[in-house]
């Protein structure tokens, strides 16, 4: 019972953490892509 428990928690967090970090990647790729777009502008 506890390995199966503990089985569903680790998918649960890995799929949490995939997740998180795509939507982190994506913030921090249009923060630069807004950041050099603004610095060739100028």
């Amino acid at each position: 019972m506890e390995y199966a428990v503990k089985r569903v928690a680790e998918k649960g967090v890995l799929y949490f953490c995939k997740k998180y970090m795509c939507s982190i990647l994506a913030f921090y790729c249009m923060t630069l892509t807004r950041y050099f777009s603004s610095k060739i502008m100028m």
